[in-house]
């Protein structure tokens, strides 16, 4: 138990917003990590949507120290990409929930894709669009809903 609650507490300095720049403080720290996973909304972003300064160092200074830091989100890879050049890296990136998995080059490494028959047949069972379910899925860098406003 000790020890899971250890990695929690690292997962959370790590990957926690304005704890980043604690992070990038200690190059013995840094030393530890092979890798960084992290969601962007709600974790990378603040409360105004934004990248801090201070996030974006730690980051900064996680790439320089060849650890890369992996941006998961259920984004679409353009919604991801410009988060990376604000930042100033590239890194592989994890989108749609995990459907797909990108390289630092934008290379498919990992896709889990259905069919289009097999979009159209889950829509048209599904109910007509309310405000508890809506229905949506990606195609590439398309975002596809069945209510479009």
């Amino acid at each position: 138990m000790t020890e899971n609650r250890e990695m929690s507490d690292r997962h959370r300095t790590s990957a926690g917003g304005s704890r980043m720049k604690k992070l990038s403080e200690s190059a013995e720290d840094v030393m530890d990590y092979s890798i960084v996973f992290t969601d962007i909304d709600g974790t990378l972003l603040n409360s105004a949507h934004q990248v801090t300064e201070a996030t974006a160092a730690g980051i900064r200074a996680l790439d320089r120290s060849g650890i890369p830091v992996v941006f998961v989100s259920a984004r679409m890879p353009m919604a991801i990409y410009p988060l990376q050049e604000q930042i100033g890296f590239h890194a592989p990136i994890i989108c749609y929930s995990g459907a797909l998995t990108l390289d630092r080059d934008g290379k498919p490494v990992k896709s889990i894709c259905l069919s289009a028959e097999t979009v159209e047949a889950m829509k048209r069972l599904l109910p007509a669009e309310t405000e508890e379910c809506c229905f949506c899925s990606y195609v590439d860098n398309r975002w596809i809903v069945s209510n479009p406003e």
